[in-house]
């Protein structure tokens, strides 16, 4: 089974730091807003896999200590149809994060802040399991 890991990063006012994906192909959830993070490479550990993929995707670079564990999903290829194949998910939370130190790279079209005081899950096109851990987080 794959693993991969996902950051939910928060500003220093609790708001929520996402990034809406490039619409271009090849690419996982094209167009829709999703956390940063990724898959696992091989015998790598998930909290790893977590600051790797925010420094690839964001150059942020922080040390794992910073990284406060969320928790873990199970991934159906049946429930969410971007998936190939059922996968284990890892969520870490990040906090205290001025949005201008992030620079969204490749996979990344630009920010996206949500406010969770405000019912904003509806607004946005949120792939499907972020959309689920995020009503689990609010």
């Amino acid at each position: 089974m794959r693993h991969f890991s996902n950051i939910l990063i928060l500003t220093k006012d609790s708001q929520i730091i996402l990034q809406k994906r490039k619409n271009i192909p090849g690419i996982k959830n094209p167009g829709k807003i999703g956390f940063f993070g990724g898959r696992c490479e091989p015998n790598e550990d998930p909290l790893d896999c977590a600051v790797r993929e925010l420094h690839e995707e964001t150059e942020i670079l922080i040390d794992k200590s910073q990284l406060e564990y969320y928790s873990d999903f199970f991934v159906s290829a049946k429930k969410y149809p971007a998936q190939k194949t059922d996968g284990m998910g890892h969520v870490f939370i990040l906090k205290n994060i001025d949005p201008r130190d992030i620079n969204v790279k490749e996979e990344g079209e630009c920010l996206v802040l949500f406010d969770p005081d405000k019912n904003q899950l509806e607004d946005f096109d949120i792939c499907d399991n972020v959309r689920d851990i995020l009503k689990q987080y609010l």
